[in-house]
């Protein structure tokens, strides 16, 4: 196997060269890059080969190559959970957007600390992890049905192959453009690197490869931001640029929702993203199943929440060195590149150049970026098409479906690589990344949502709330592809093109001192402004808020429908393992105590009450304690 791979490796750095004789000195890649990259690819395939060979002599069976025996150390299984939607879009397509629009993007990180780790720890794990579930969606049979775990599982699967061909499409287009690395090569490299490691080593090569790629993701951006900083002029004048420029527009609180970005569309249309990435998605619900306790798996999560939080700053602080390194010289009105998602790579290209090595380093923390991903949304898609479509209808034994398993990991990955083209048509990585996910994360959180809050909730309301949340979001987002967006709404920052080399690239401490000489000429690349009709401007509301329109439309369908086919009359017959009713009666302390009393909370509380002074303190009371109240 590593003989293969090395054969593959040569093959790629052959290649390359060939195609980097067209291109000018700053494209041009040098031998120390390519052994970077080529020792993290190898580095990630011999982490899975290791895991592998490790659950062999365990005998590890299905649930050791899918959950990792649930024995798994939470600081791994964090890490895992930080990167696996801190994926390439965070290093190329969210300093993009930071350089063009400004820092307003960084409220997502206040929503994901404040409101997203309690709100998922305390309230949909606590309910997930104590059913001892192998999947998410299983607790949707529980709950529902098997009709709605199908519809929902077959809702992730579409969803992550769309998002994992993204990412590995996008960086692959990218850097082909910039570097001169073959677009084929970069996307058949990331999807086979992956297939590999995934294939042998389960879920536990998956997570300890994650914490490999997560340090390079981590140090390739850091190395950016100090690197770009000095080549700016220093921190000082990096900070006064962005000033300046426009850059530092976090106060930004207009209440119109059409609007891109401001402090409404980045802090409450992120919070319905965070939620339903960390509480209902089974790439990382797979990762708090796979850990020995409760509370271990919340603490996974909130330093997986710390994590992403993490990255995502890096990601804003590289946006905001990118102004400072092309303020006097937009790349893109200069004909240096022809998409903003192709701005991290060039820069990368340029200011690393004296530095043997530097842009290895760079590339390599993209591909680490897309390998995480992709690895996981492999093994998550794995998951459950044995423990949904599979085991509920067979009876085979453990050792087949490991076997099958690691087969359909194979299948799968061929058909991501193949979906990545796909991905051409649609735009700019970090918008099509959110619209996406978006269009189920809403859903998914809805229904998740409505079988723990609301035991009148039905199969009938779940799977009509959970269709047309997704249909309406995804009509949204391929609407809003067709309808261009007037400038008072889209509030591109502007640029300038008052002073640009003779030759693109050669960023450096002097002929950036030269540019600053020059007076700025600033321009706007936004659209004039048009009129706008009542049905366009359902399409032009700010893409971040096409998970906010998903759960609102499936609570809305999900309640209307429960309750017009019974669903109220038939609430206590619900298996109350699956609801959070100490969370409901808490919620309704404030309601009229007849009102209370008519929806049960009142009885679930006092018995709560009663119940928790016969345990000792701190200790959680046992959920098949609930089953006991009929009135529930």
């Amino acid at each position: 196997m590593l003989n293969f791979f090395s054969f593959q490796l040569a093959s790629i750095y052959s290649l390359t060269a060939l195609v980097n004789m067209s291109y000018d000195k700053p494209r041009t890649l040098g031998v120390a890059d390519y052994f970077v990259v080529g020792g993290m690819l190898l580095c990630s395939i011999s982490i899975g080969i290791y895991q592998g060979h490790l659950g062999r002599k365990r005998r590890q069976g299905t649930e050791g190559y899918l959950l990792g025996n649930r024995s798994i150390s939470f600081l791994p299984v964090a890490i895992s959970v930080a990167v696996n939607f801190k994926s390439a879009v965070t290093i190329i397509g969210i300093p993009a957007d930071v350089y063009q629009f400004g820092t307003v993007y960084a409220w997502c990180i206040a929503s994901l600390i404040l409101i997203t780790g309690p709100f998922v720890g305390y309230i949909i794990l606590p309910v997930l992890y104590k059913l001892k579930i192998s999947s998410a969606y299983e607790y949707l049979e529980k709950r529902y049905g098997r009709p709605i775990r199908l519809i929902a599982t077959s809702g992730f699967m579409i969803q992550t192959l769309f998002y994992m061909g993204l990412n590995v499409y996008g960086p692959a287009l990218a850097l082909s453009r910039v570097t001169g690395f073959p677009q084929i090569v970069a996307m058949l490299t990331t999807g086979f690197v992956c297939i590999t490691y995934t294939t042998m080593g389960g879920l536990r090569g998956v997570v300890w490869s994650d914490v490999f790629q997560a340090l390079l993701m981590a140090t390739a951006m850091l190395a950016f931001v100090i690197r770009g900083t000095i080549t700016a002029g220093g921190a000082g004048a990096v900070w006064n640029h962005m000033i300046e420029g426009g850059r530092s527009n976090l106060e930004s609180f207009d209440l119109d929702p059409r609007i891109r970005y401001t402090f409404w569309t980045s802090f409450f249309g992120w919070v319905i993203i965070w939620i339903g990435m960390f509480g209902t998605d089974q790439t990382n619900v797979q990762r708090y199943l796979s850990v020995k306790s409760l509370s271990k798996a919340r603490w996974a999560m909130f330093i997986g929440t710390l994590g992403v939080a993490f990255m995502t700053t890096l990601a804003v602080a590289c946006g905001i060195v990118l102004y400072a390194l092309f303020r006097l010289c937009d790349p893109m009105e200069s004909g240096c590149i022809e998409i903003r998602d192709e701005l991290m790579p060039y820069a990368a290209m340029d200011i690393f150049r004296p530095y043997s090595g530097m842009r290895g380093l760079f590339l390599s923390g993209v591909f680490a970026a897309s390998l995480s991903t992709v690895s996981s949304g492999l093994n998550a898609m794995v998951s459950v098409t044995v423990a949904d479509f599979l085991k509920p209808y067979t009876a085979w034994t453990d050792s087949r479906y490991e076997r099958i398993s690691k087969g359909l990991t194979f299948g799968f990955g061929l058909i991501i690589i193949g979906t990545g083209f796909l991905t051409k048509v649609l735009g700019e990585m970090l918008t099509i990344a959110v619209g996406i996910v978006g269009s189920f994360f809403g859903a998914y959180l809805g229904i998740f949502l409505m079988g723990i809050w609301m035991p009148f909730v039905n199969s009938w309301g779940a799977g009509s709330g959970f269709i047309t949340g997704v249909v309406m979001s995804f009509v949204k987002f391929l609407g809003s592809k067709g309808i261009p967006k007037p400038s008072n709404l889209t509030r591109m920052l502007p640029v300038s093109s008052s002073f640009c080399p003779v030759a693109c690239g050669y960023l450096d401490s002097t002929n950036m001192t030269t540019m600053y000489a020059h007076n700025d000429s600033m321009i706007s690349t936004s659209i004039s402004e048009d009129g706008i009709g009542l049905g366009q401007s359902y399409f032009l509301l700010s893409y971040f808020y096409t998970p906010s329109l998903g759960l609102m439309f499936t609570l809305l369908v999900g309640i209307t429908v429960s309750l017009l086919s019974g669903g109220w009359k038939k609430r206590h017959l619900v298996d109350k393992t699956t609801i959070d009713p100490i969370t409901c009666a808490r919620m309704t302390r404030c309601m009229p105590t007849a009102l209370r009393s008519f929806c049960g909370c009142s009885k679930i509380e006092d018995r709560h009450n009663g119940e928790m002074s016969e345990t000792k303190q701190g200790e959680e009371m046992p959920l098949s304690t609930y089953k006991k109240d009929p009135d529930l």
